[in-house]
């Protein structure tokens, strides 16, 4: 490959160019042998994210945070009170109940996830599993 790139004068900048990294970080993830992790800095804008005092910051705070939704498990779940007062026109009246999915989507975020990359190499059986109620859906 490397010898088609030169025939066709690409050049690689030694300076710029990493082969074989313990990590990579691309788009907000760290990717090492171990997984896939959120970026640190990513995470800390959400864990300091203030409580939403209208519609509007809280679709931008569960906008960021559906990005993230493979790292939290059950997060459909775990927000779909957020979702639903994201969607209402009624009467901006932050609850308990509001407070509550809020506090537990941040410190779900803040406790260091991971996601495993698939081995298919590996002997273990992979097994899917899957759930679904009225308020939520993941696997």
């Amino acid at each position: 490959m490397l010898k088609k790139l030169r025939d066709n004068q690409f050049f690689a900048d030694r300076k710029k160019s990493q082969f074989l990294p313990e990590e990579l970080s691309i788009l907000g993830h760290v990717i090492t042998r171990r997984g896939i992790q959120l970026v640190p800095g990513r995470v800390r804008k959400i864990l300091y994210w203030p409580t939403p005092s209208n519609v509007k910051e809280l679709r931008a705070f569960l906008g960021i945070v559906n990005y993230y939704s493979q790292f939290v498990l059950q997060l459909a779940t775990i927000s779909s009170p957020l979702t639903t007062m994201a969607g209402s026109t009624a009467n901006w009246d932050w609850t308990h109940t509001y407070q509550k999915s809020f506090k537990l989507i941040k410190q779900m975020l803040s406790a260091d996830p991971a996601v495993r990359l698939l081995d298919y190499e590996s002997a273990d059986p992979i097994l899917l599993m899957t759930n679904a109620s009225l308020i939520g859906t993941g696997a």
